[in-house]
């Protein structure tokens, strides 16, 4: 999917992407992937909701006509999981087709170059409690983690994150006066990353933000893995995180 526009010139873009197919289980085993990954599809269409808001305001649009640094760039996979054992040819399906063709870069529109992206934003596995989201690539993306690390700040201090909140957004208590942190400068970095449909991309010299939580949700790729386990709370806080993070990037905030 694409939000972008001005797609003629050669502007950057920010890629946001997740994967909306769930892993395929033995006949009869029930999986509703809400945390894999329905919970970042849902974010997705709740930024590109906002940003077609934004988009349809007569004088913000003509600001950005003007001023935007960056197109954004909406992008669905399929083909994340395995059909079997994760392996380099048994995952990523969709991923890896997509980065082999835009990769093509005389034969692919401006919006659909590599060179173009200015950074790849990659969200899996979020619904669960208390996520701790790491720096996993600081050579590429630090300002782009300390910059979400500002955001989480902000929206705390204003006690709009790390509150009871049911489904709908109601907020069913106060703030808690000590959150735990999604995301934190202050973390070593983490020796290692994980396997994501971002790799495609990373192979080929894309700057990537991948939001993924480390350790990944006790739900994961388990029958338990429903709407009825997701922490509602800390979905809202980071879609509104995340919300926050594209308005910067093109120039809103």
């Amino acid at each position: 999917g694409d939000v972008s526009r001005g797609t003629k010139k050669e502007r950057k873009r920010v890629v946001f992407a997740a994967h909306y197919e769930s892993k395929v289980f033995p006949e009869g085993e029930h999986f509703e992937a809400a945390v894999d990954s329905a919970v970042p599809v849902a974010m997705l269409l709740d930024l590109a909701r906002v940003l077609a808001a934004a988009d349809s305001d007569p004088v913000l649009r003509k600001v950005l006509k003007k001023k935007r640094p960056f197109d954004v760039q909406l992008v669905f996979f399929d083909g994340e999981e395995a059909f079997g054992e994760w392996t380099d040819t048994d995952s990523l399906y969709g991923s890896r087709h997509l980065a082999e063709m835009w990769a093509q870069e005389e034969r692919v529109r401006p919006h659909e170059k590599l060179s173009n992206i200015d950074m790849f934003v990659l969200l899996d596995l979020i619904g669960g409690a208390q996520p701790q989201f790491h720096n996993y690539h600081p050579h590429l993306s630090s300002e782009e983690y300390a910059a979400l690390a500002r955001i989480e700040r902000e929206v705390t201090v204003a006690k709009r994150a790390h509150r009871p909140t049911s489904r709908s957004g109601v907020v069913r208590g106060a703030a808690d006066p000590s959150p735990h942190r999604y995301f934190d400068t202050s973390r070593g970095r983490y020796r290692g990353g994980v396997d994501d449909d971002h790799r495609p991309f990373l192979d080929r010299g894309v700057p990537v933000l991948h939001l993924i939580p480390i350790p990944f949700p006790p739900v994961w790729h388990k029958s338990s893995d429903t709407l009825e386990n997701v922490h509602w709370g800390e979905v809202h806080d980071l879609t509104r995180i995340v919300r926050l993070y594209a308005l910067s990037k093109l120039g809103f905030l």
